[in-house]
Order: structure tokens, then C-alpha cells, then sequence
């Protein structure tokens, strides 16, 4: 367990759920977020394994924002070992 994931997203009921299909653990907290100038309640779900996880945390965003309209959710990775890590902003692509 040598790093830890976070996913940043709006709040929504169903997250515990679309968490869990991809992880058997994390932790779920409410959070205020801004995007594009505009208060809403967020969550931070974050999640610790290893670092192959971070492939699945897209996966978890990008359905995240399929099913909840999400314009865009933000996924971080850090390893607490070492100090490095990635970040990627998961934008949803609406059909055309």
C-alpha cells in the first residue's frame, strides 16, 4: 500500500456503489467543490493499494461521469514512498 488515489466529483448518491465495483476499499468524504465558478458539494474518494491502480480509478471516473453527467472528474495519484505521482482530469465525452 504504497499509494494513495483521489478522485474529485460532484456528490452523488450512487458513488458508494460505482466504488465499490472497482474497489473493495476506500474512503468516501463530502467536500465543497468550484467548477467553472460555481459552488456545489463535492466528494473525494480516496482510495490505497499500489500503483497499478490508477488505471482503474480512470476507468471508475469515466463511468462516474457517463452515469452522472459529470463534465469532468479529477483523479490524483501520489506514492507515499517515493513522492511521485500522476493527475489526469477525466473529461466525459457527450456523443455528438
Amino acid at each position: 500500500m504504497d499509494t494513495v488515489i483521489k478522485i474529485y466529483t460532484e456528490e452523488k448518491k450512487n458513488l458508494p456503489q460505482l466504488t465499490n465495483k472497482y474497489f473493495q476499499g476506500a474512503t468516501l468524504y463530502r467536500a465543497t467543490g468550484i467548477w467553472e465558478g460555481i459552488q456545489e458539494k463535492a466528494t473525494i474518494i480516496e482510495i490505497y493499494g499500489n500503483g497499478t491502480n490508477f488505471d482503474k480509478a480512470i476507468e471508475l471516473a469515466e463511468e462516474i461521469n457517463l452515469i452522472n453527467n459529470q463534465q469532468a472528474t479529477l483523479v490524483v495519484s501520489q506514492n507515499l514512498i517515493h513522492g511521485t505521482g500522476q493527475i489526469q482530469l477525466v473529461v466525459h465525452k457527450k456523443k455528438a
